[in-house]
């Protein structure tokens, strides 16, 4: 005679009013989305700067480091304020640029 164990697990039974991760769910998420897309648009922009830079001044260690490392714009913002060749501009002039 073979026995048979059935296992049912109620997903529910480990979320408990009280526990840490309750207020993630329904309209309590909520909140994060408007952080998530502030945050998202900042690393891109720094980003975008910093790779520019980096690119331009032939920095090639540096380009690769800020291209695969995402640290919300803090590594990026080291190497804008301490690292880059050209220091005199933070933001190009774009129109300006000459072709080197």
């Amino acid at each position: 005679m073979r026995a048979t164990l059935h296992v049912h697990m109620n997903p529910d039974m480990y979320l408990a009013s009280g526990d840490t991760l309750s207020f993630l769910s329904g309209a309590g998420i909520a909140f994060l989305f408007p952080l998530i897309v502030a945050l998202a648009v900042w690393t891109i922009a720094i980003k975008g700067l910093a790779l520019w830079h980096a690119a331009r001044n032939g920095q090639k260690l540096w380009f690769v480091v800020l291209l695969v490392l995402n640290t919300l714009g803090i590594l990026e913002l080291v190497y804008l304020l301490g690292f880059r060749k050209d220091k005199q501009v933070l933001i190009p002039d774009v129109q300006g640029v000459e072709n080197k």
